[in-house]
């Protein structure tokens, strides 16, 4: 009996192992994938209405989609980011006909852009060996046994859209028309000096940091909130601080215990449409909040960039290009944030909808990186250190009323919360402080 019983339990061990290497190994299939340049990780988990693309980049720049609670929890959806644009269908030798789609994006000023076409004949899949790519055009580069399609800045400059030809070994064959944007640069500070350009930044809004003569009678905060004060322009770079300085709220009898940064360019410089993008490092402690977005001209939650397509009655108030605490992501000191914030201007202006996906470099993000967003009439696209990670797509520039979208405006800022809020545990010291957060540059682009 002590025999069969030990078999029993080793047969169970066994099996319980072999579930356990296979579930292992199932989920390594998602878990690592390479390219030509780097070995990035993926776990293609995406949020709700919002999705991510794989993508290796410079400066250890690979990005992971993921969805996080604010507390950095991962949580998991498969919704598509976008729809692929898809080619016009022609049938050449009258017997067959082939559709080609792609991922559009607009790319980046002086950098090469590259898509993966995939294609179909009678509507099934066939295999890249079957078909080859070509183009009339001086300087594409196509790489048939992959499929892919590269335009080098060079080709795009010129403001019109690039023809491939895909041809299949059936005889049929398609034209792929791909749109291609002009940048011109609008807007530049590379922080050289030691004064902040008051022609291009102002604060976003600040309260005194001189106490009142009441101020022993006020409700306090363990907070921060903007003050004058909190930043220099030194070695090329703008440093944004949260200090240990009080800031009073005089008209709600409030006492803040902290003091922090926030800038913006309203009023010296607003755009509608366009590429916007800046090279950030995060504060280095959690409980704070390091930022780059874009706010629409006018009063907050009442102005839009964009109204939504399947409801145009919500309109896009707010655009964080890039949010980060060292706490997101469990403390891997690797993830960041992108968001949409929507509102109902039918309903009190009520806060209705929000698209957010949280992203993980290979790399700390208390280092340089450069985060960019392009604003189109219909789509949000991003990039990190020049690589495509995401698109935003189901906008339009058409409100429920006839309302018209408005200009919008940059802001950087670092932002102490609450203890244990969204931004994580505070996990620095009283002598820690004054905490920066930096911006290398800031750019933006118009496109034609």
């Amino acid at each position: 009996m002590k025999i069969i019983l030990k078999n029993i339990l080793l047969i169970s061990l066994s099996i319980i192992l072999a579930v356990s290497l296979c579930f292992c190994a199932d989920s390594d299939t998602n878990s690592v994938v390479s390219d030509s340049n780097n070995e990035i990780e993926s776990d293609n988990t995406t949020s709700e209405n919002n999705s991510s693309e794989d993508v290796t980049g410079s400066e250890n720049s690979s990005v992971i989609g993921t969805t996080s609670s604010e507390n950095g929890d991962t949580t998991i959806s498969t919704t598509s980011p976008s729809t692929p644009t898809t080619s016009e269908t022609v049938n050449n030798n009258g017997n067959h006909t082939i559709t080609a789609t792609y991922e559009w994006h607009p790319g980046l000023p002086n950098e090469d852009v590259f898509y993966d076409l995939s294609v179909r004949v009678d509507n099934s899949p066939v295999n890249v060996s079957s078909y080859t790519i070509t183009s009339k055009v001086a300087g594409v580069k196509v790489t048939n046994h992959t499929g892919r399609v590269t335009l080098p800045y060079s080709v795009r400059a010129a403001g019109k859209p690039i023809v491939v030809t895909v041809k299949h070994e059936s005889g049929a064959s398609c034209d792929v028309s791909i749109p291609c944007f002009k940048w011109t640069q609008t807007f530049n500070d590379d922080f050289n000096g030691t004064e902040l350009d008051r022609t291009k930044w102002k604060e976003h809004w600040y309260l005194t940091n001189v106490a009142p003569a009441d101020a022993s009678s006020y409700q306090v905060i363990d907070r921060a909130k903007p003050a004058k004060d909190c930043y220099t322009v030194s070695d090329g770079k703008l440093n944004m601080f949260i200090k240990a300085e009080p800031t009073y709220d005089t008209a709600n009898k409030i006492k803040y215990l902290y003091s922090e940064c926030c800038l913006d360019t309203a009023g010296r410089f607003e755009q509608t449409f366009g590429l916007f993008q800046a090279r950030v490092a995060s504060a280095k402690f959690s409980g704070i909040n390091t930022a780059f977005w874009l706010l629409p001209k006018g009063s907050y939650s009442k102005f839009y960039t964009n109204f939504l397509t399947e409801d145009p009655r919500y309109g896009l108030a707010e655009i964080d290009i890039y949010e980060s605490s060292v706490a997101f992501g469990s403390y891997n000191r690797r993830t960041f944030a992108i968001s949409e914030h929507f509102y109902d201007y039918t309903n009190n202006y009520k806060a209705g909808h929000k698209r957010s996906a949280y992203y993980k470099l290979n790399d700390d993000i208390t280092n340089f990186h450069t985060y960019s967003c392009i604003w189109t009439a219909d789509a949000l696209y991003y990039y990190v250190n020049n690589k495509f990670i995401r698109s935003s797509v189901g906008l339009q520039t058409e409100s429920a009323d006839g309302r018209e979208i408005t200009p919008a405006y940059m802001i950087v800022d670092v932002s102490l919360y609450l203890d244990n809020a969204w931004v994580g545990k505070r996990d620095f010291k009283a002598s820690d402080l004054p905490i920066a957060g930096y911006v290398d540059w800031a750019r933006a682009y118009k496109f034609n």
